[in-house]
């Protein structure tokens, strides 16, 4: 059926996700700034 935008899905779903984890990394600098650890397990992955 979609043969002319198969993309749509994995496009919204990747921008969801770039968006939560943007938002996590948010909250993480401003009220977590002693857990250095996690950022740079998000950052490495």
């Amino acid at each position: 059926m979609w043969r002319d935008e198969p993309w749509n899905l994995p496009v919204y779903a990747v921008l969801a996700f770039l968006t939560l984890i943007y938002s996590i990394a948010a909250l993480s600098s401003s009220q977590d700034v002693h857990h250095d650890g996690r950022e740079q397990a998000l950052g490495s992955s």
